[in-house]
């Protein structure tokens, strides 16, 4: 397993971009909880987080694997299992980073919640 390091990162560079999307749409999906008016656009942020990691695990798993670029990851010096391990690795990262977003967002909104800068505004919208 000398390699695994280069396949990670291999692996990350592929969803990069899927990955940075999820987690600013998992982040501004939870302040939507917070905030009425964006309730709606909350909901569809959560759809889109959904298909977001349904594409990340499609680019690693079936498509690396099964499909077009399935015979190029086979050509690769790499065992089967640190090609298994090292896309496992990243799907967990992929799953995570949504997590630590929704969680990140959350706590921005109970914090903004919180504060007394918002109470007017809030005070607005309940009463």
């Amino acid at each position: 397993m000398n390699n695994i390091d280069k396949y990670i990162k291999l692996n990350l560079s592929l969803v990069k971009g899927d990955l940075i999307g999820l987690v600013c749409c998992s982040v501004f999906a939870s302040l939507g909880i917070f905030l009425p008016s964006l309730a709606i656009v909350a909901l569809v942020l959560l759809v889109v987080i959904i298909v977001l990691v349904i594409r990340i695990y499609v680019k690693l798993f079936e498509k690396t694997l099964f499909k077009e670029e399935a015979v190029l990851y086979q050509s690769l010096p790499v065992s089967t299992e640190e090609i298994i391990v090292a896309k496992t690795f990243v799907a967990t990262v992929a799953t995570t980073a949504a997590w630590i977003g929704l969680m990140g967002g959350t706590s921005i909104g109970l914090a903004l919640l919180s504060s007394s800068a918002m109470e007017p505004m809030l005070a607005s919208v309940f009463l």
